[in-house]
């Protein structure tokens, strides 16, 4: 008898079963990406060596691997800084002046805009180019430790940590400012620095620890030459405590402390600069630009905006996140908080505050506060760069909203917000791209700031008439180290007492 014939084969079943496995680990993968770290720690550690590849990659690419002119824009005047500085490690010799006037003066240790961080002490081993790829990406390692903290202490899960990094840190704000050769702009990557300290001052408001740790976070922004950085956050502490009048005593303590500390880069700039005339210049026109600016992304050669009080290229506006990032930050830091949600820190007082900040990154609002006597305070001309804070904040308060909703959404929604995020990241690639620097040199004659800025050198020079001048460095410096060391006393007798250890039953 022959044997009966096999059923035919049910080629359906391995793709089936194929597609299965796919969705369940693409379901174990979202569910890692979303979960809170308290649950599973993993893909948020994982999450931040993949950003650490990522942002040092990022800026190797962005700067290239070919040594730089240094020529475009704002750069000769930065590459100058650098050489006077590696001058002055290398002959041992203090740079009171140079033989050059930068930021209309020869006198160097004036100008506060200057790096003077520990790590300018590797100048004399690498050339211009080779420095800056390298502070730009520890100052960027140095801005992923405090997201990292911030995730940390709020217990975000692997995505948020993702989202919230990536938009602070590859937005157009920063890849557009040092691309026109704003060095001293790599100090934004202490922001994230500078608000954990507003939120520790927050909780406990009376520690002194946390008073010194906020005037430790201005000084370093001001020894990174970032100090118009410094005075855009002082302005948001000065908004929290005009809201919140319990905060002044923390906060005037804490600034006048930064006060002391940051004296050795005042002081000579308040005798240099004490009697020059600042005239405002703008802020964004209008709300149009400003969402251009945060949405759209234009390359250095977008036209000029025009303003009725200044014309200025579209570096000073770019904050580039692009649509996705800015319908997340916008609903999720608008979004109404439901009775059960306890960000664990005051939401509604760092909105305002952002807001605040917001407003007067518009038009006139600043003119009157430039106008007005206050140190500091009256070098800020460009208000557009206001923003830069009043978003960080926003994004901030954004980002924790959505985490405490990210582990419950459904997993489609998950897979959307990833590939929105996806997308976000090649936005910005787009946007650095159209940035590099490299490219920007060999498509772009030398900077005409300077008759000579493609082979403008400056060295040290000595003026010994220069008395008073002089003195105030050495006083400023002498006041600064005596304050630094103060504060670490400070902050070393403040620190908590060990638990007592119950007595060993008998």
């Amino acid at each position: 008898m022959s044997k009966p014939l096999a059923p035919p084969a049910d080629f359906t079943a391995v793709p089936t079963r194929a597609g299965e496995w796919l969705g369940s680990r693409l379901g174990n993968f979202l569910a890692a990406l979303f979960v809170p770290a308290s649950v599973n720690r993993w893909p948020r550690i994982g999450a931040l060596v993949a950003l650490a590849v990522l942002g040092v990659g990022h800026w190797i690419w962005f700067f290239g691997l070919k040594p730089l002119a240094l020529d475009f824009e704002d750069w000769p005047k930065e590459r100058a800084y650098l050489d006077v500085t590696r001058e002055a490690l290398t002959t041992g010799k203090i740079p009171f002046h140079m033989d050059f006037p930068l930021q209309m003066t020869t006198r160097f240790l004036a100008i506060p805009e200057t790096m003077l961080a520990p790590q300018a002490l590797l100048l004399p081993f690498l050339s211009n180019s080779q420095f800056v790829t390298l502070q730009t990406c520890l100052m960027f390692l140095i801005g992923l430790a405090g997201c990292w903290q911030l995730a940390r202490r709020f217990d975000w899960g692997a995505f948020t940590l993702l989202t919230f990094t990536v938009v602070f840190a590859f937005n157009g704000f920063i890849t557009a400012r040092l691309a026109v050769g704003h060095f001293m702009w790599s100090g934004y990557y202490f922001f994230p620095w500078m608000l954990l300290t507003v939120l520790r001052l927050l909780e406990a408001p009376g520690s002194t620890r946390r008073i010194v740790e906020m005037a430790w976070v201005v000084f370093a922004l001001f020894l990174n030459g970032s100090f118009h950085l410094a005075v855009w956050w002082m302005l948001f502490l000065v908004v929290l405590a005009l809201v919140r009048p319990a905060l002044l005593w923390p906060l005037g303590w804490s600034l006048g402390l930064a006060g002391l500390l940051c004296l050795f880069r005042v002081a000579p700039a308040a005798v240099t600069f004490g009697g020059v005339h600042r005239t405002f210049g703008t802020g964004y026109p209008d709300f149009l630009v400003m969402t251009q600016a945060l949405a759209m992304r234009l390359p250095y050669d977008a036209p000029w905006v025009n303003t009725p009080w200044i014309n200025l290229g579209w570096w000073e506006f770019d904050h580039f996140i692009g649509l996705p990032a800015l319908a997340f930050t916008l609903y999720f830091a608008l979004k109404p908080r439901p009775a059960d949600y306890q960000p664990g820190f005051n939401r509604n007082l760092l909105m305002i505050g952002s807001g605040v900040l917001a407003v007067l990154s518009l038009s006139v609002f600043y003119a009157l506060i430039a106008s007005l006597p206050l140190p500091l305070f009256n070098t800020e001309r460009i208000t557009t760069r206001f923003i830069s804070v009043a978003f960080f904040v926003a994004i901030f308060c954004a980002s924790d909203r959505f985490n405490r909703e990210a582990s419950q959404l459904p997993r489609t929604w998950q897979a959307l917000a990833v590939a929105l995020l996806l997308q976000t990241l090649i936005e910005f690639a787009l946007h650095s791209n159209a940035w590099r620097l490299g490219g920007l040199e060999a498509a772009h004659p030398p900077s005409s700031y300077w008759e000579n800025a493609d082979t403008l050198r400056v060295h040290l020079e000595e003026y010994p008439k220069e008395a008073r001048y002089k003195l105030t460095v050495a006083a400023a410096w002498a006041v600064s180290a005596i304050a630094f060391l103060g504060t670490l006393v400070a902050w070393w007798r403040a620190r908590p007492a060990p638990p007592a250890v119950a007595p060993a039953a008998a």
